[in-house]
């Protein structure tokens, strides 16, 4: 079961208030109602990583049998990702509002959609995907709220200074050529939950899901498995 984050994609916005309760209780309840009859095992991207580790860590029975972060966010950035941390944490609102001709703004947000996104830069990439992030941007409203909307789980995010402690199992992974969450990052939460796995993936970059879906979900299918053959034991 894939779903969008609460104020990301089709979902429905925020409500006022501080944004990662509100997620924590969204995953909570996916959780609930697909953890209940068998264990969950509960995956999530960049900032859907560090939500997968936190429902991981409330969950005091076996609704959630494993747990698989990728580039995980919230435990350590790149130098750049430190930089556009501390750059999305001040009010930049007014970026959003800069001028710029329809065709600049277009390639620019396509740049950098491509680089944020994949590793391989040399690799074919999907258009759609890229066109999903980038046809928010466009409209001087909708980059004020991103903006925004980033400063604000930015700074909600880096509040986070300690590794939640996981008992499931864990596989952490992480695409090597990322240029936001840090190797270090990850493999400080590996080693924090005791007996993690670490599968660095060579050729990917923030989302590795993109770059190599074939590893991502042959290591997502082990999990599986493990949750599996501990259910039957």
């Amino acid at each position: 079961m894939a779903a969008d984050l609460p104020g990301f994609g089709a979902a429905d916005p925020f409500r006022p208030g501080p944004r990662l309760p509100q997620l924590d209780r969204f995953v909570d309840e996916m959780v609930g109602r697909h953890g209940a009859s068998c264990s969950a095992v509960v995956v999530g991207n960049s900032l859907g990583g560090l939500l997968a580790v936190r429902a991981a860590a409330r969950s005091d029975d076996d609704r959630v049998g494993a747990v698989m972060p990728v580039n995980a966010a919230g435990f350590g950035w790149t130098p750049l990702g430190r930089v556009l941390a501390r750059a999305a944490g001040r009010r930049l609102g007014w970026l959003g509002s800069v001028p710029a001709p329809a065709a600049v703004r277009r390639q620019l947000s396509d740049s950098i959609a491509r680089y944020g996104l994949y590793g391989d830069k040399q690799a074919a990439v999907d258009p759609m995907m890229i066109r999903l992030l980038t046809d928010q941007l466009q409209q001087p409203a909708q980059r004020r709220h991103i903006l925004a909307l980033a400063r604000e789980i930015v700074t909600e995010v880096n509040a986070v200074d300690i590794v939640p402690l996981v008992r499931c199992t864990t596989t952490v992974v992480h695409g090597r050529v990322d240029p936001i969450v840090s190797l270090a990052a990850s493999r400080r939460l590996a080693t924090a939950i005791g007996g993690a796995q670490l599968n660095v993936l060579d050729n990917a970059g923030h989302c590795p899901q993109l770059d190599a879906p074939d590893l991502v979900f042959a290591a997502l299918q082990d999990l599986v498995r493990v949750v599996r053959a501990t259910m039957l034991a």
